[in-house]
């Protein structure tokens, strides 16, 4: 263990730093050469799976450990391996795997257990697949019927009742050894935008948020959440610039660090349409600061590029310009979170 220790404490290059701040996806079901590619020239130390990195279990258990052996060695550190594993609805591991129901069918048998039960079974899977972390559980409350990304992901359209049965799902993962991932930061229940396809705007003010979205936050914060998605839209009455929550400070440092007093590790999801890559872009300023020593504002940032197809030319595009000084545009808060 202090051999593990020295090595996680020794001096970094502004470029391996970088690298642990970015979270990529690549396409297929086994390690490509682009991702090998970034992995040698750019440390880049974090991965996302998605359903088509897997045809069945025993592939996706030998990509895990082949992921591993890429980038342990050629990092210095494990790579942190993700995946959108909520159960139901949004499922990606195989057909061959076990996938628990989803959020509302969870809900409606109107037993919590039933939630810490599915967080103990899917952190179960998860480990012996070699996936470390599960952007999972969703705390939006479903208070829009109009919501067309939302909806049955989320447990109920009270915030006790998301508070009660998210918090357990959360025991349940992190009781069995998996980084869970809440989301999706301030609340996303109440739009009629899929943030995947488009931006969307929420009207709400800080008090109305704190009267309901950010009930369910509060609870899993004061229960030791460890990580928190940052949901991509915007909110015009809380942050006056016009950028989503995803590079706003006034959400993110102000109100979840500072009003919330969360102190864990942010993860970002961004489209995969080019906007991923400018937003990376305005991060770059900030992860340029790393260069003097400054520690990130959490514990264990993630800034997150949602590929299509060759995320990993964007992510490198992006990691060079920060590593070459180019900042990219001005203003913005950054990505890494």
């Amino acid at each position: 263990m202090a051999s593990m220790d020295a090595t996680y404490r020794r001096p970094q290059s502004l470029r391996e730093k970088i690298g642990q701040l970015i979270v990529t996806g690549f396409p297929g079901t086994s390690v490509t050469e682009e991702l090998k590619a970034l992995v040698r020239d750019w440390k880049i130390g974090n991965i996302i799976l998605f359903s088509h990195n897997a045809e069945n279990a025993s592939q996706l258990a030998r990509l895990c450990g082949d992921l591993q052996e890429l980038i342990r060695p050629g990092t210095g550190y494990p790579a942190l391996i993700s995946i959108d594993q909520e159960g139901g609805r949004v499922t990606r591991l195989p057909r061959d795997a076990v996938n628990v129901p989803g959020a509302m069918a969870i809900a409606a048998a109107g037993d919590p257990s039933g939630a810490l039960t599915a967080g103990r079974i899917t952190a179960a899977e998860l480990r012996a697949l070699g996936i470390n972390f599960n952007l999972a559980p969703v705390l939006d409350i479903n208070n829009n019927k109009r919501n067309p990304v939302i909806n049955v992901r989320s447990y109920g359209d009270t915030a006790e009742t998301v508070a009660t049965y998210g918090l357990q799902m959360l025991r349940g993962l992190q009781g069995g050894g998996v980084l869970a991932a809440l989301k999706h930061f301030p609340g996303h229940g109440d739009t009629e935008v899929d943030s995947h396809l488009g931006l969307p705007t929420s009207g709400k003010t800080l008090a109305d948020l704190e009267a309901l979205e950010l009930l369910p936050f509060r609870a899993a914060i004061a229960a030791g959440a460890e990580a928190i998605m940052i949901a991509h839209m915007m909110f015009p009455a809380i942050e006056p610039r016009r950028v989503p929550a995803t590079m706003s400070s006034v959400i993110v440092e102000d109100l979840l660090k500072g009003k919330l007093g969360y102190g864990g590790a942010g993860r970002l999801g961004l489209p995969g349409d080019g906007r991923g890559e400018k937003v990376l872009r305005h991060g770059a300023g900030r992860a340029r600061g790393l260069e003097g020593g400054h520690p990130p504002a959490v514990r264990q940032p993630h800034a997150v590029a949602r590929p299509r197809d060759r995320g990993g030319n964007r992510a490198s595009r992006a990691v060079r310009r920060a590593a070459d000084g180019d900042s990219g545009p001005r203003g913005g808060q950054g990505a890494v979170l």
